[in-house]
């Protein structure tokens, strides 16, 4: 497996997947407010959950509305980084990074995503807080380590 992914580049293959890390989060609080309030999702305003989890969620638990609200947070961030993460795997591609370099920051990329959602919907206090930001600053590394690589690349 390791020589497959030192010899064929599918760097392009993980944004679909990065893309699918973004929404992730919100199939969960979607399946989490349906499942704790009995209400459908509103999908003529589906970015309303999180007003509807704050206002009309009596029946959630604290515990819930909060859950509901940190993958809502999750979702957004996702959203907000996708297109980064995928100008730089397209950066990478286009000056030649060396494959090897090309997939492991893009699954390590996704290794980060899938921690940070995780780490972001489960923290119920400060440590596991801080420890999502280190993974969102390990993810926004790589990031920036496919633009580094390309540009010495292009140079």
């Amino acid at each position: 497996m390791a020589d497959f992914l030192k010899t064929t580049n599918i760097s392009l293959y993980t944004l679909p997947f990065a893309w699918l890390l973004c929404i992730t989060p919100r199939m969960y609080s979607m399946r989490l407010f349906t499942s704790s309030t009995g209400r459908s999702m509103d999908t003529t305003l589906p970015r309303g959950l999180a007003d509807r989890a704050r206002t009309e969620g009596a029946a959630l638990t604290a515990a819930t509305r909060a859950r509901i609200l940190r993958a809502e947070a999750a979702q957004a961030n996702g959203c907000e980084n996708v297109g980064y993460f995928a100008a730089a795997v397209v950066a990478g591609n286009f000056a030649g990074v060396g494959k090897g370099w090309l997939n492991g920051l893009s699954f390590g990329y996704l290794v980060s995503r899938v921690v940070y959602n995780w780490a972001y919907i489960k923290s119920e206090g400060p440590k596991m807080a801080m420890a999502r930001t280190v993974v969102f600053f390990v993810g926004q590394g790589m990031i920036w380590t496919f633009f580094v690589m390309a540009g010495n690349r292009l140079r």
